[in-house]
């Protein structure tokens, strides 16, 4: 292999590398709040619980096709930027003999040529996230409308109280974030795979 492509692949590796140690801990972290969080929600209301998380199962298998359609486009990115790198690296390093054989627009072709690959797989990877990415994040809000619908029927009805319910309601928001976080962890390790 070329050294710009050497170059572009360590520096990928490495990144993803740290990403992994860095999340660890954080992983954990997120992992303790849910549980913490699906517990005390469970001693609540169990119904409200079923509500709040019964679109789960949904965005956990969008979430798969979404990573397996984005994950051969981020490699493509992946050895598109490689390649790049190795069209820079090698009109760098043979700078000499390029403008000694007046080469200057055959490299500036190339160059574009590798650029412009690169900038059409980015394109597929964007509009992947596009088709993806607004359903991923409107599901979760369906479970909180239905706990805000179900619940509020359930306060009118004087079988819960209203503190019982924004109680509920603070505890389904706490766990958006640690939810979102897995998620976002799960995709890193898919990318590094």
């Amino acid at each position: 292999q070329q050294t710009g492509q050497l170059m572009s692949r360590a520096n990928n590796d490495l990144q993803q590398i740290q990403n992994a140690v860095v999340l660890v801990p954080l992983t954990i972290a997120n992992l303790a709040t849910v549980l913490a969080v699906l517990v005390v929600l469970l001693t609540m209301d169990p119904i409200l619980t079923v509500l709040a998380l019964g679109s789960l199962p949904a965005v956990n298998v969008l979430a798969k096709r979404f990573a397996s359609r984005l994950q051969p486009t981020m490699t493509g990115v992946q050895q598109e930027s490689a390649e790049l790198s190795a069209v820079v690296e090698e009109t760098v390093s043979g700078i000499r003999v390029v403008k000694g054989f007046a080469a200057e627009p055959t490299q500036a072709a190339s160059l574009a040529v590798e650029a412009d690959d690169l900038y059409d797989v980015s394109i597929e990877a964007t509009r992947i996230r596009a088709r993806y990415w607004p359903a991923l994040e409107l599901l979760p809000n369906v479970g909180l409308i239905l706990v805000l619908g179900y619940g509020g029927h359930q306060v009118i009805a004087g079988n819960l109280a209203i503190g019982a319910l924004v109680a509920f309601n603070a505890y389904v928001v706490l766990l958006v974030w640690p939810l979102r976080m897995l998620g976002w962890i799960v995709a890193m390790a898919q990318r590094a795979a």
